[in-house]
């Protein structure tokens, strides 16, 4: 799933629950942009990542690791936003699960070090080097992102979706 997408099925979320407590819930342009970034933080390993493939095995694609920090967080922070970023970063690693085509989620991690995903994943797509790729290899793996039309599907529809029930 791409940066966008998984910026929008925040906001869907967040959205959602905006319709069934608007007055706990607001939306305002700083939430909605706050909810797309907390949306995207478990992406952040790109950074370092040398690989497409790669980027999915830091602790930020860990499950695990997300509901520690969600445990320790509920010492320290407000538990509504405790719970909304926790949920966010769940649809985040969800919709990897779904729409992984190099590198599947670790859901088991450290007991199980197996990558699962919804599809069959290509690994070999994904050895390609994350920013020194030519234009041929851009578009090769563009090519091989929107094969999956179910997949494609999937990410529109979230699309779709929100558009229709922020509107």
């Amino acid at each position: 799933m791409n940066t966008i997408s998984h910026g929008i099925l925040g906001i869907l979320f967040y959205k959602i629950l905006n319709i069934i407590n608007p007055e706990l819930f607001i939306i305002n342009i700083n939430i909605l942009i706050i909810i797309f970034i907390i949306s995207n933080i478990p992406d952040i390993d790109i950074i370092w990542a040398k690989t497409l493939e790669s980027h999915h095995k830091s602790l930020l694609h860990i499950p695990l690791f997300w509901i520690g920090i969600y445990i320790f967080s509920l010492f320290f922070i407000n538990y509504i936003f405790s719970t909304i970023f926790i949920i966010c970063i769940i649809l985040h690693l969800i919709s990897d699960y779904i729409c992984a085509r190099t590198a599947g989620i670790k859901l088991f991690y450290p007991i199980n070090n197996k990558e699962y995903s919804l599809y069959k994943l290509d690994k070999p797509k994904g050895i390609k080097k994350i920013y020194k790729q030519n234009k041929k290899e851009k578009l090769d793996f563009m090519k091989f992102y929107l094969k999956n039309k179910k997949l494609i599907a999937f990410e529109y529809g979230i699309y779709i979706i929100t558009i229709f029930i922020i509107t």
